[in-house]
C-alpha cells in the first residue's frame, strides 16, 4: 500500500484509470509517516507506485482530493480553508503525472460547500461544485487561463 503506513485517519482514495493504462490516485492520511494529501501514479497496473507527491497546504486544511485522467491530461482538485474562505484548487499534468503546473484557485466561497468533483465528457474535463452562496458551478477546466 502507498502512504498508509501507521495511518490513524484516512480518507479516499480517488482513483483514475488513464487511457494509456496508468493508474492515478490521491488520498488523505494522518499517519505517523505522512500527513496530508498525496498523489501517486502507477504505470505497471498497480504493482508499484511513484513516490507520493504532497498536494495542498496542510495549514489551510487541505481536503477532499480528486483525480481525473483523460487522454489530454491528468487533473487534481481539492479544497482548502483559510479560516474565512473555502477554495477549490486545481493542478494538471500533460505528461501522465510526471510534471505538474502549479496549483491555481478555480472556485471559492465564504459559505458552506460540498466536495469538488471532476468529470470528463468527450475527453474534456470539468469541475462540479455546489456551494450555498454561489449555488451549483460547472466549470470547463480546459478553458481556464
Amino acid at each position: 500500500m502507498i502512504g498508509w503506513e501507521g495511518a490513524k485517519l484516512h480518507a479516499g482514495p480517488s482513483l483514475a484509470l488513464a487511457p494509456d493504462g496508468a493508474y492515478h490516485t490521491t488520498w488523505f492520511t494522518n499517519g505517523s509517516v505522512r500527513k496530508g494529501l498525496f498523489y501517486a501514479r502507477s504505470t505497471d497496473k498497480g504493482r508499484s507506485f511513484s513516490e507520493p507527491m504532497p498536494i495542498g497546504r496542510p495549514d489551510r486544511n487541505a481536503s477532499r482530493p480528486f483525480v481525473l485522467a483523460t487522454s489530454r491530461a491528468v487533473w487534481l482538485a481539492w479544497k482548502e480553508f483559510d479560516g474565512e474562505e473555502t477554495t477549490v484548487l486545481l493542478m494538471n499534468s500533460r505528461d501522465g503525472g510526471k510534471n505538474w503546473i502549479p496549483p491555481k484557485i478555480v472556485a471559492r466561497t465564504s459559505d458552506s460547500s460540498d466536495h469538488p468533483l471532476l468529470i470528463a465528457r468527450d475527453d474534456r474535463a470539468f469541475l462540479s461544485w455546489m456551494t450555498r452562496a454561489q449555488s451549483y458551478q460547472f466549470i470547463s477546466l480546459e478553458d481556464l487561463p
